[in-house]
C-alpha cells in the first residue's frame, strides 16, 4: 500500500510514459482495480494501450478497448483479425496495426481498414493470395497512413500489387514490400506517393536501376534493396535520380575473384557516395581462398574507407572453402530511430 501511495505522487505525465512501455495485458493486470486513482487514470483518454493479442483475448476487459492505440500479434496466427471482428466499433483511436491474414482475398480486414481514421502504421502479412486486384490500392489510400509494410510469403504478387487508377494517399513516408515482384508492378503505385522518403524492396526481378523513374522521388532519402546483379553503373544511375538520398543499403552482391579485386579498387564506388550519410553494402565473395590468402594480402590495400576492420582481418578470418561476406558501411551518426523503429532523421 505504501508503494502504491508513492506511485500516486508521481506526475501523471510520467505515469503515462511508464504505461506506454507496458503491454496491454500487463498494464491492466498491474494497475486495474488497484485503487480509485489508477482506475480513473486507466479509463481516461490519455492512456494509450499497446495490446499484443493472444488466444486469451476474451480476458482483456472490454471497458479499456477504447484506449487501444496499437494492436499486434507476434505469432503467425489470426488473433488480431478475430479481435477486430469482435470490437471494431470500439477501436476508433487505433494508430498502429500488425496483422496476419490467411488470404488477402477472403478476409474482411481489407474492407475494414478505412474505418481506422487515425491509423499511421500498418504491417500486414499474408501466407498466400490467389487473385487480389485492389488490395494494395486500399492499403496505400488510407488517409493517415505513414508507414506501410507488406509481407507475402507465397502469393501472386503481380495480382496483389495491381491497383485501381485512382488518386492514392500522399502521406506515406515509408513503404516496405517484402516479397518478389515485377518492377512494373511497383511503378504503378510509387509515382503516386509524392511524400515517400524511405523505400525498402526485398526482392526485385529486374535490374535495380530500372526501379526508379527519373524525377519522381526527389524527396526519397532512404532506399534498401536486394539484387545480386548490382553494378557500379546501377549506383551511379540511382544516385543521379535521387539528389537528396542519405542512406542506401544493398546486397548481398555475389562476386568472383577478379570482380572482387576490380570492384574494391574502383574509385568510382567511393566517389558516387560522397554526399551519402550512410552506405551499407553487403558483398559475398564466392571463390575458394585455399592458397590465395597471402596473394590477396599483397594485392589489396591495408584498409578501405568505411570497412569494418582491416582487409587482413577478413582474409585471415574467412573459411577456405565457403562463401564469405562482409560489409562496406559508412555510418555517420544516423542511428537515432523513431517510434516505428525507423531512422528518425529521415522523418
Amino acid at each position: 500500500m505504501h508503494s502504491t501511495t508513492r506511485l500516486e505522487q508521481l506526475p501523471v505525465e510520467l505515469l503515462l510514459i511508464i504505461f506506454s512501455y507496458l503491454e496491454g495485458y500487463d498494464l491492466i493486470k498491474a494497475f486495474a482495480n488497484l485503487n480509485s486513482f489508477f482506475d480513473r487514470l486507466l479509463h481516461s483518454s490519455q492512456v494509450q494501450i499497446h495490446l499484443c493479442v493472444n488466444e486469451n483475448m476474451s480476458e482483456f476487459p472490454h471497458i479499456f478497448i477504447k484506449n487501444i492505440r496499437s494492436l499486434s500479434d507476434v505469432s503467425y496466427h489470426t488473433h488480431v483479425s478475430r479481435f477486430i471482428d469482435l470490437h471494431i466499433s470500439q477501436l476508433k483511436q487505433l494508430q498502429s496495426l500488425t496483422i496476419n491474414v490467411d488470404d488477402y482475398d477472403n478476409t474482411p480486414i481489407i474492407s475494414i481498414l478505412p474505418k481506422f481514421v487515425h491509423l499511421e502504421y500498418l504491417n500486414i502479412q499474408c501466407e498466400y493470395s490467389r487473385h487480389s486486384s485492389s488490395t494494395l490500392s486500399v492499403i496505400v489510400s488510407l488517409p493517415t497512413l505513414r508507414v506501410c509494410i507488406i509481407k507475402a510469403r507465397r502469393c501472386g504478387i503481380k495480382n496483389i500489387l495491381a491497383i485501381d487508377p485512382v488518386p492514392l494517399n500522399n502521406s506515406i513516408v515509408h513503404l516496405n514490400v517484402q516479397t518478389r515482384l515485377q518492377t512494373s508492378c511497383l511503378h504503378s503505385i510509387l509515382h503516386r506517393l509524392s511524400c515517400l522518403r524511405s523505400l525498402q524492396v526485398t526482392y526485385l526481378t529486374r535490374n535495380t536501376s530500372s526501379l526508379l523513374p527519373q524525377s519522381i522521388f526527389e524527396n526519397l532519402r532512404m532506399i534498401t534493396f536486394t539484387d545480386t546483379s548490382i553494378k557500379v553503373s546501377d549506383f551511379d544511375e540511382i544516385l543521379q535520380k535521387l539528389p537528396n538520398l542519405e542512406l542506401i543499403s544493398a546486397g548481398p552482391i555475389m562476386v568472383n575473384e577478379n570482380k572482387f579485386e576490380k570492384m574494391l579498387l574502383d574509385q568510382r564506388w567511393m566517389k558516387s557516395f560522397d554526399h551519402i550519410k550512410r552506405i551499407d553494402i553487403e558483398i559475398k565473395w564466392s571463390f575458394f581462398m585455399e592458397g590465395k590468402k597471402e596473394d590477396m594480402r599483397t594485392r589489396l590495400p591495408q584498409s578501405h574507407p568505411g570497412l569494418r576492420g582491416p582487409w587482413h582481418q577478413y582474409i585471415d578470418g574467412c573459411d577456405n572453402e565457403h562463401a564469405f561476406s562482409f560489409f562496406i558501411d559508412f555510418n555517420r551518426n544516423m542511428k537515432k530511430r523513431n517510434k516505428w523503429g525507423l531512422e528518425r532523421d529521415l522523418f
